[in-house]
């Protein structure tokens, strides 16, 4: 294997795992601050 081709793997590997991860913050921040849960209700505050 050429050691220009492990370093383009190891970039990829770490720009999908960035991806995972912003992804899954978007997400969790979203259930987090929404005003109006998945049934409708507002939860009180």
């Amino acid at each position: 294997m050429e050691k220009g081709s492990l370093k383009k793997r190891w970039i990829f590997w770490w720009i999908v795992n960035l991806f995972w991860i912003v992804l899954f913050a978007v997400g969790t921040a979203v259930v987090w601050l929404r005003e109006v849960d998945g049934a409708g209700a507002i939860p009180n505050t």
